[in-house]
């Protein structure tokens, strides 16, 4: 009986795709910005921030106890977790940072409205967020990867961060998702694109950068919808000032400052200037050094680049600059680098997204080199073997 390599292709992505759920779903990691997104779910059904205080740390309590998320989490220090759950107009506060997340927000507040219980719910959309993932890259694969290339490029986008979003209760997942379906409508001209821009938007107002760079890239390739591409992006940028305004949202300095320098400064920061975003940059930069995926993301960088100039048969794989594969190339490299300029974190999961448009123009660019070679190889083993 011959076993066709496309079944155990589809085979091989429902079992990945199956066991990523089950442990996104019940093995989860507890970190504490679990907290105020139950709470930014909850607040779009009331508006008293008393309740919804009580609300979110009782069913913290009941699922998992507080010391369990806020032991998972280096950066929150004790006293600002005991501040947090003692004063709800603190708490209210830090949900400025949260509320802006509208779409994830929605929902995790639409399984707390149908009986799912919050904690759970954030792990389950998280979850499913990316089994969804994974059989969206089978879509990209099919599109153009060499069969080989579409069983590696799974564990491999897993391996640089994409399994720990999985498990993650954040809105990173959900962004990820759009982020490939974003890749692959970018890839086959799709006009989905256009509406996918401005939700990614709404999921994360930060991928706004992503969202740029890669409706600027459609323009540059002169792609059917130019003036849709257009449209998108006024849509995009407007939702994310709607988003800043309706939700009071602090402000870059405030994040920054909250995240890197003092959590009791929650909306207001002091005077910001070099001498405090250099050695945080400075950080930043060790951080990401240290990081095991970020030498994979330089390695499929050097590889991608060396295989959009190799010649085969005085072929050019991407014969040009146009091609979409280099374009996603450059959109990984230079998200990473504003991204890291803007916002030093070097947490995977904020950089899990450049890495695997990364990893998918690498095999974009190798894919028709292993063909090449492997009909070489097939011909030449055609020409060697005995005559019967």
């Amino acid at each position: 009986m011959i076993i066709k390599t496309d079944n155990v292709l589809q085979v091989f992505y429902a079992a990945v795709s199956i066991i990523v759920l089950f442990s996104g779903s019940f093995h989860p990691l507890y970190n504490w910005d679990i907290i105020p997104y139950i709470a930014s779910a909850k607040a779009l059904g009331s508006n008293d921030p008393i309740l919804v205080h009580s609300f979110t740390y009782t069913e913290i309590d009941k699922s998992a106890g507080t010391r369990k998320y806020a032991s998972s989490s280096a950066q929150e220090d004790s006293s600002f977790r005991a501040l947090m759950r003692s004063d709800y107009s603190a708490f209210s506060d830090l949900l400025l940072f949260y509320k802006i997340r509208v779409v994830y927000n929605l929902a995790v507040y639409s399984l707390l409205s149908v009986g799912i219980a919050p904690v759970f719910a954030t792990h389950f959309i998280s979850a499913v967020s990316i089994f969804l993932a994974t059989w969206m890259l089978f879509l990209i694969g099919r599109h153009s990867f060499s069969i080989p290339l579409q069983f590696v490029i799974l564990p491999l986008v897993l391996g640089l961060g994409a399994y720990k979003l999985a498990r993650l209760s954040t809105p990173d997942a959900l962004a990820f998702l759009l982020v490939l379906a974003i890749i692959y409508c970018f890839l086959k001209e799709h006009p989905a694109i256009y509406f996918l821009f401005p939700l990614l938007v709404a999921v994360r107002t930060d991928l706004l950068l992503l969202v740029v760079l890669l409706g600027l890239s459609l323009l540059f390739l002169k792609t059917p919808g130019i003036f849709a591409t257009l449209v998108s992006l006024v849509i995009s940028v407007s939702i994310f000032f709607l988003l800043e305004w309706v939700y009071s949202y602090p402000g870059w300095k405030a994040v920054f400052y909250f995240t890197f320098c003092d959590k009791s400064a929650l909306t207001t920061p002091p005077e910001f200037g070099p001498d405090l975003y250099f050695p945080v940059f400075y950080e930043g930069i060790r951080s990401v050094l240290k990081s095991p995926q970020f030498f994979f993301f330089l390695a499929i960088i050097g590889l991608a680049l060396f295989f959009s100039t190799y010649k085969l048969k005085g072929i050019l794989v991407a014969s040009k600059l146009k091609s979409k594969s280099v374009i996603l190339l450059l959109t990984a490299i230079i998200y990473f680098i504003i991204r890291m300029i803007v916002f030093p974190l070097a947490e995977t999961r904020f950089l899990v997204i450049p890495y695997t448009i990364a990893a998918i123009s690498f095999c974009e660019l190798f894919s028709p080199v292993m063909t090449a070679f492997n009909r070489r190889d097939a011909a030449l083993d055609g020409l060697t073997s005995p005559p019967r």
